[in-house]
């Protein structure tokens, strides 16, 4: 999980199972359709149980996935309906640079708190959108990553 652009920091906050977690999840996602990869078909309880059987995971693994699938989609839209993301990944950095404190206070309001405090609150996630050294293309290179993996 570390070798991600900018999940270095992040990994700290999700304990020492995460790197086995998230290769768990490779594995869950190799095992679906693209239909299901791409959320056209719905993963009910015979497509998580045929799921967990070619991944030789427990079902409750499939929609922990799912769900954790769900929470990320919730927190991009909230990223995307901020207005964070207009002009792309080198304009949010810039607006970084310039107004931090705006940043924080705009994410704070579009993003479940639930959700950031998970990711080690709000300072830990805009080192994960690019305000730390990874850099700040760590979006685009996460998107291309799930567009590879067919989820996006």
């Amino acid at each position: 999980m570390e070798s991600l652009p900018g999940m270095s920091a992040l990994a700290g906050n999700m304990g020492p199972d995460s790197n086995a977690q998230f290769k768990i999840f490779i594995v869950i996602m190799q095992s679906m359709t693209k239909k299901e990869l791409d959320c056209v078909a719905p993963i009910d309880h015979p497509r998580a149980l045929r799921i967990a059987r070619g991944a030789g995971v427990h079902p409750q693994q499939v929609q922990m996935l799912v769900e954790q699938y769900k929470q990320m989609g919730s927190m991009m839209k909230g990223i995307t309906k901020s207005g964070l993301m207009k002009g792309g990944d080198e304009a949010l950095a810039a607006k970084m640079r310039r107004n931090p404190a705006a940043i924080k206070n705009t994410l704070g309001k579009n993003i479940d708190p639930a959700m950031l405090a998970k990711m080690g609150g709000v300072e830990s996630f805009m080192k994960l959108l690019g305000g730390g050294a990874d850099g700040a293309d760590m979006l685009s290179k996460a998107k291309s990553m799930m567009k590879s993996m067919g989820m996006g």
